[in-house]
């Protein structure tokens, strides 16, 4: 069996698209077809149905790509065994969460490495569902989760089930974000009743294990998603009265942008944000780096009053 059709598989379940999966895999798309043929007679199973919406894996397939995937896994892991060890090795692929304390940390490490070496550095910004099924599969070394404390359970399940670990980084409580020419831009403190008539800018559906979407939308507000944080930061810094909850943020940023920061008058919701990473992960000088100025970047905002 070629294990590259492997990989080939497991990315036709992840798209639940041959087209998609052949444009992420570069090839293609009659080539990867065959080549999921050629992987099904070998094992004798379909692995795939097409359906009104795609593909999607049979019951039997379904099985084949649990155990394909722990294979992957552990062909990374025999490759890994051949390379000579090295700290020093220019290699990280991270799951992060869209806050700018976030992405500062990765920029600060970033900005260490050694820019005539060869590098592979990879920040994929996800929400928390999406990081857990990287982590997990092996897409990605490291994640950083960030959800609402009140799904907390079922986050704490959800990463058990992946065999993932966790270690907590911070808990804060949601502060908003708007221009500094903004009408409420001058109070200290803004309540949720006061930006009722003003539209809010968010990072767009975060999915919650176990709770179907509909459960968690709330209804009567004005919502303008986006995705990405430097995307949220330019709509609030652009769009005259939008405002956006957020993790906090540094003074650098807020300039950049023309923000400001207010906390919410009797606000009792917080955020927990999460390092997670895969049971018995072996924690190379790089990702020790890379952990060190997240937490540096937390607490630069996190200390900052």
């Amino acid at each position: 069996m070629n294990t590259l059709y492997l990989k080939y598989a497991v990315e036709v379940e992840r798209t639940r698209s041959i087209t998609q999966a052949a444009e992420n895999l570069y090839m293609a798309q009659p080539n990867l077809s065959k080549a999921i043929k050629e992987l099904e007679d070998s094992i004798g199973i379909d692995i795939f149905e097409r359906t009104s919406k795609g593909v999607a894996p049979t019951a039997q397939g379904l099985e084949f790509l649990r155990y394909a995937k722990n294979v992957l896994v552990q062909i990374d892991k025999i490759e890994a065994l051949g390379k000579r060890e090295n700290k020093q090795a220019q290699e990280l692929c991270v799951a992060i969460a869209g806050s700018s304390y976030i992405a500062e940390g990765c920029m600060g490490y970033a900005a260490g490495l050694d820019m005539t070496q060869e590098m592979d550095v990879r920040f994929c910004e996800m929400d928390a569902t999406e990081a857990i099924h990287s982590v997990a599969e092996g897409n990605c070394r490291l994640g950083i989760i960030q959800f609402d404390s009140k799904y907390t359970r079922y986050f704490e399940d959800y990463l058990q089930s992946k065999g993932l670990e966790s270690e907590h980084i911070w808990t804060y409580a949601p502060v908003v974000l708007m221009h500094e020419t903004h009408p409420l831009a001058a109070g200290e403190e803004i309540s949720e009743a006061q930006l009722t008539d003003y539209a809010e800018i968010c990072g767009g559906m975060e999915t919650v294990p176990y709770v179907q979407a509909a459960a968690q939308k709330e209804t009567g507000k004005r919502q303008i998603c986006v995705r990405g944080q430097a995307d949220l930061l330019t709509f609030v810094s652009g769009i005259p009265g939008g405002y956006a909850y957020s993790a906090p943020v540094s003074a650098k940023t807020l300039q950049r942008y023309g923000l400001v920061q207010r906390k919410v008058a009797g606000q009792t919701t917080q955020y927990h944000a999460l390092l997670i990473y895969g049971k018995g992960h072996k924690f190379t000088g790089q990702d020790k780096e890379f952990i060190n100025k997240i937490y540096n970047s937390k607490n630069s905002v996190a200390f900052r009053e």
